[in-house]
């Protein structure tokens, strides 16, 4: 499930918060390890594992095409049913910072971006679907144009 806020704060600001909670299921049978030679972990698997994501953020926009944007994302997974070895969950914050200019009537933007600004690496269980997020302090440029 997914909550989502946005607010416009006067002329050219907004502010925006979002929470979304995840949860995957994997049942794992192998009816062929039952012998009496392999544990019983190896032969029948519930594991499961809960995402929580807030993203908080704030945009302001220039009249003249000029924008910034900070955003700020935590995420935090719990896993359960893995035994053997044990997989621990993760915590941890992502910053963002991205500036940009908006031109030909808003059909062309040129945006820079320092993602992961205080290099935090993760280890998240890819059971939980999610997109994949900068291990490490990373310099984005992009050009769009629309037409």
């Amino acid at each position: 499930c997914m909550f989502t806020a946005n607010q416009l704060l006067g002329r050219g600001w907004s502010l925006g918060a979002r929470y979304r909670l995840s949860k995957a299921e994997l049942e794992r049978r192998y009816p062929e390890l039952t012998l009496a030679q392999f544990d019983p972990p190896y032969s029948q698997q519930d594991l499961w594992a809960l995402l929580h994501q807030v993203e908080l953020g704030a945009l302001y926009t220039h009249p003249c095409g000029l924008f910034g944007q900070l955003q700020s994302l935590w995420t935090a997974q719990e896993n359960h049913g893995y035994t053997d070895p044990d997989l621990p969950g993760d915590d941890f914050w992502q910053v963002n910072l991205v500036a940009g200019y908006r031109f030909l009537d808003r059909r062309g933007e040129v945006r820079l971006g320092l993602l992961n600004l205080t290099d935090q690496d993760y280890r998240l269980n890819p059971l939980n679907l999610t997109a994949e997020l900068p291990r490490r302090r990373t310099l984005a440029v992009s050009l769009r144009l629309n037409f």
